[in-house]
């Protein structure tokens, strides 16, 4: 049949259309421009050849493109379009405005706003379906002011949060959750009403978290907020965009700021990408073994239900196993196709199709893999040892890699991201959280198992019968790792070594300031609690008492990690007396919680990170203004508590004074911060933590040992 260009009509295109839906066909997308059909974007070039074979049975199309082609489809009433920069992203915003219009809003009940069921609740739509658009992860779902529980069974006996068992709310938004609802929707519909009429700052005073209510001003935007959302991040970015009160003003001025910055012309989301990207990004330490690889969460199958296997195996897989080698794809759109070809539907398939994509293409070895199951459980990770590939042997999930698993359990409160595979990179303040709690940086120290010359190993063993030379050779081998350069220089001269070594022995651990290596026997009588820790008894005046002691093991990590993590030189210039002032100075000590008690590090982990010191006795009770005997009343004889407890209430009212210093303990001999107090007693109940009385403080050194 021959080429008949002129002769194609617009029943034609229709037709053809239809046949690429139907038979979901994989297309060749276009480099420039699109045509838009009933809403939806095609490839000009294709559409013109599928259309040609609907006029004639001949798919072919000679047309190079560009205009010629452009020309044809315009004339028959189509319009083309050059193919905007991250579409997808403005049809993800469209997507949310087209699900959650203002009117909606406006009238949504409870279960709309927050459900179990995910996929349709406007919690899940501006947390998990648009984190593409910015990050609102991270903290609890106490965020969103209320939200329906998962665990019902667990119990949360904090000052400041309620439930009714079914939903758990933020209790100064009401009494009852249909209350607490109708105010969290209030504010909510204020944020969309003040954004829409551009008075970005009414929003600053509106009682929500910034990240929920900046997200949702965002959203319903034109594009005069910035969608970077945690507060730090934003401050950031302002102060280098040169803002100059960045760090006080109110955040509303940021977005209006930073917004005047883009350039015209440039994409907005290539803007705030490269904003993100260049002042907002992994805050861990450049010698970290974690910084320069792409994170990735991943689920090993339903319920996690492979991951005895894939851990045991050491590998990682997915399933979609009737598409066969993922390498066959040239294109992302070609597993598309397939996906909707096999599942017999038009749906878009974005997530498989993700998944798939990235798991054989843009997942690199040394990536950093988190597996997790359900919604609320980390059940480890590990770092990608090889690349895709496809092992039509196994019985099922054919796709697979290589992964050097480390088993870390950890159950969390927070929600996790559902999809198979995610690569959440770009989350930085997520990724940092999983860093920490999972232990990832200092894991894979250890996995490396070098020191930063990378050319001696840090744990050695030296074996063979008595004589041979193991003590000779053990002061060689601690002195290659402490002093490098001094061994070369001396390693003929023995004489020079050993004198050296015992500089650098810890004799006395009270004057062990510059000693760098401990030495001790394992006879047959050295315990566990002489290396690690233990328990020992302690007669002070004829009272027995029992206090934890470090091993020799435990004493030098400690002090490694002081002195080789920079915190001693930190400290010393963070903390400078001069000896009259030291003679003036006052110093008091605070716990911020049970260090025995793993629910306690919320409590010194919100005071450090907000500039507090915080005590925990007479929850209920405001002790302003109250004098010395009267808290002692009401302590000991209404609250029937120890004269220990009233004397530490009144030290922190009455006593502590600003300008005074504050020590934070971790047991009986070890400091985890520093500060100096600056402001009076406050009690606070609106806080995430169950302690309700504050003092302001200035840290000057915090989490350190």
């Amino acid at each position: 049949m021959p080429f008949e260009p002129e002769k194609i009509k617009r029943d034609h295109i229709e037709k053809a259309v239809q046949k690429i839906k139907e038979e979901a066909l994989i297309l060749h997308s276009s480099t420039d421009y699109d045509v838009i059909i009933n809403g939806e974007a095609y490839p000009p070039k294709e559409i013109m050849r599928y259309a040609h074979e609907q006029m004639n049975g001949e798919k072919i199309w000679e047309p190079s493109g560009g205009e010629p082609t452009h020309s044809y489809l315009e004339k028959l009433g189509f319009r083309t379009v050059k193919k905007e920069r991250n579409r997808e992203l403005y049809e993800l915003k469209e997507a949310f405005l087209k699900q959650w219009p203002l009117e909606r809003v406006k009238s949504m009940s409870l279960f709309e706003y927050t459900n179990l069921n995910k996929e349709d609740s406007f919690c899940y739509w501006l947390e998990s379906k648009t984190q593409e658009l910015g990050s609102i992860w991270g903290g609890s779902a106490y965020k969103f002011g209320i939200y329906k529980r998962n665990n019902t069974e667990k119990k949360d006996s904090r000052s400041g949060y309620s439930t009714d068992g079914e939903y758990a709310w933020v209790a100064k938004y009401g009494d009852n959750a249909q209350e607490v609802f109708e105010n969290v929707r209030k504010l909510i519909v204020s944020v969309i009403e003040w954004v829409q009429s551009n008075e970005l700052q009414q929003i600053d005073s509106i009682d929500l978290g910034d990240a929920v209510k900046w997200k949702i001003a965002f959203h319903y935007s034109d594009f005069q907020i910035i969608n970077i959302f945690k507060t730090e991040a934003i401050r950031k970015v302002g102060i280098a965009m040169g803002l100059a009160n960045t760090a006080s003003c109110p955040l509303s001025e940021i977005h209006e700021y930073v917004i005047s910055k883009k350039p015209d012309g440039e994409d907005y989301f290539d803007f705030t990408k490269g904003l993100w990207g260049k002042y907002s990004g992994l805050n861990v330490e450049k010698s970290g073994d974690a910084v320069d690889k792409k994170f990735w969460m991943y689920s090993p199958g339903t319920n996690a239900e492979y991951w005895d296997e894939f851990y045991s195996e050491g590998i990682m897989g997915i399933g979609w196993d009737y598409l066969g080698n993922l390498k066959q794809f040239q294109k992302k759109n070609d597993i598309k196709g397939k996906l909707q070809k096999e599942s017999e539907t038009d749906n878009s398939k974005k997530n498989d199709t993700t998944a798939c994509w990235e798991f054989a293409n843009e997942m690199k070895k040394g990536d950093i893999v988190i597996a997790k199951q359900g919604s609320s459980r980390y059940i480890g990770w590990g770092v990608v040892e090889s690349d895709y590939s496809y092992a039509e042997s196994r019985p099922y999930f054919k796709h697979i890699r290589k992964v050097k698993w480390v088993n870390k359990q950890v159950q969390t409160d927070k929600d996790i991201v559902t999809k198979t595979l995610t690569d959440i990179t770009p989350y930085s303040e997520y990724v940092e959280r999983l860093i920490k709690e999972l232990n990832i940086d200092k894991t894979l120290k250890l996995m490396v198992g070098l020191n930063k010359t990378g050319k001696i190993s840090m744990n050695q063993i030296l074996f063979g019968p008595p004589g041979t030379g193991k003590t000779y050779h053990s002061i060689n081998k601690a002195l290659q790792i402490v002093a490098p350069e001094f061994y070369e220089e001396n390693k003929n001269n023995r004489k020079e070594l050993t004198r050296r070594f015992r500089e650098l022995l810890v004799a006395d651990w009270a004057e062990s300031k510059k000693k760098r290596i401990a030495f001790t026997t394992f006879h047959q009588s050295f315990t566990y609690e002489d290396f690690v820790e233990g328990i020992k008894p302690d007669v002070n005046e004829g009272d027995l008492a029992y206090i934890i002691e470090d091993g020799i093991f435990k004493r030098i990590c400690i002090k490694a990690k002081y002195y080789s993590e920079g915190e001693a030189e930190i400290a010393r210039k963070r903390v400078q007396l001069s000896d009259s002032n030291f003679e003036k100075a006052q110093f008091f000590k605070v716990s911020l919680g049970n260090t025995n008690k793993e629910e306690d590090d919320e409590i010194y982990q919100y005071c450090i990170d907000n500039g507090k010191i915080s005590i925990g006795f007479i929850e209920h009770i405001d002790l302003k203004g109250k004098s010395e005997s009267e808290i002692k009343v009401i302590v000991q004889e209404g609250s029937g508590l120890s004269e220990f407890s009233s004397r530490a209430m009144n030290y922190f009212i009455h006593y502590l004074k600003k300008g005074h210093y504050v020590l934070v303990s971790k047991g009986n001999s070890i400091v985890r911060a520093i500060g100096q107090v600056t402001g009076d007693y406050e009690y606070k109940t609106d806080t995430p933590i169950s302690y309700p009385h504050f003092r302001d403080v200035n840290w000057l050194i915090k989490d350190v040992e």
